[in-house]
């Protein structure tokens, strides 16, 4: 069973939140300060770039942002969004570190912080960053699903499903976490409400190739073979590139020409 971040929603969510917040800045204080107008506007270049998945050009501007203005702790943590896009989450763990410090109470550097922790296998860490947010933003129901993730990969799967469960009491449409709450239920024993979520959440949200590819295995596991193999094929169709979706889909293909031999 795969469980699933929900990292590109969050990640985008957080990135129009800090550019918003960049452009009021410039708005209402650049002005006053010669230094934070010259950093703010190459932020925004910075942006465009990390937009146009550029993110090694987008971390140059962000460089120079710090170079002119080492105390803009949304460089710093622009500067994170390109690593994490670059795959380099150690930087971006530093950068958003940085963040933190210049400004401990900046919420999306922790949120990220967290993120960063997760990907270098870095869980209790990565659940004391989500703490933090939780106690200051306890209806954040993405942070509540990437805590969830966590304790999940900690075998912590009745904890990760309390988490999943607040997480759908705040938004009831989140398809990730549906998807996530059907591993942790079937990680649980509980099969049948295992499906139930999976179908909820490829209702919410039909072209998640992983939810198709986890109910297949439900079904596949249940014998189900025909119902295994139809979750299998909308994965593949969804994700041709789905290399367990399509490997899973030829082998219950033989299994029923078997049986019908």
């Amino acid at each position: 069973m795969r469980i699933l971040k929900g990292k590109s929603m969050i990640c985008s969510y957080l990135r129009a939140s800090c550019c918003l917040i960049v452009i009021l800045g410039s708005l209402l204080g650049c002005n006053f300060d010669p230094n934070q107008k010259k950093s703010t506007a190459l932020i925004e270049k910075g942006i465009t770039l990390l937009d146009e998945n550029k993110p090694q050009e987008a971390l140059k501007k962000f460089e120079n942002a710090i170079e002119i203005k080492p105390d803009n702790y949304f460089a710093w943590t622009f500067m994170g969004f390109a690593f994490e896009d670059l795959g380099q989450h150690l930087d971006a763990l530093k950068a958003y570190e940085r963040a933190i410090e210049i400004n401990p109470s900046y919420l999306t550097a922790w949120i990220h912080k967290g993120f960063a922790l997760d990907e270098l296998g870095e869980y209790q860490e990565a659940l004391k960053a989500y703490d933090f947010v939780i106690d200051i933003s306890p209806y954040d129901a993405d942070v509540l699903n990437k805590k969830g993730v966590v304790l999940a990969k900690l075998d912590q799967h009745e904890e990760a499903l309390m988490l999943f469960n607040r997480s759908l009491e705040i938004n009831p449409d989140f398809a990730v976490v549906w998807s996530n709450k059907g591993v942790a239920l079937n990680m649980l024993g509980r099969i049948q409400e295992s499906i139930r979520a999976y179908q909820q959440s490829i209702e919410i949200k039909p072209d998640n190739a992983t939810s198709w590819f986890n109910l297949g295995l439900l079904f596949e596991n249940e014998k189900q073979f025909e119902q295994a193999k139809n979750a299998y094929s909308r994965a593949v169709k969804v994700d041709p590139d789905h290399e367990q979706a399509v490997r899973s889909l030829v082998w219950i293909e033989d299994k029923l020409n078997e049986q019908e031999r």
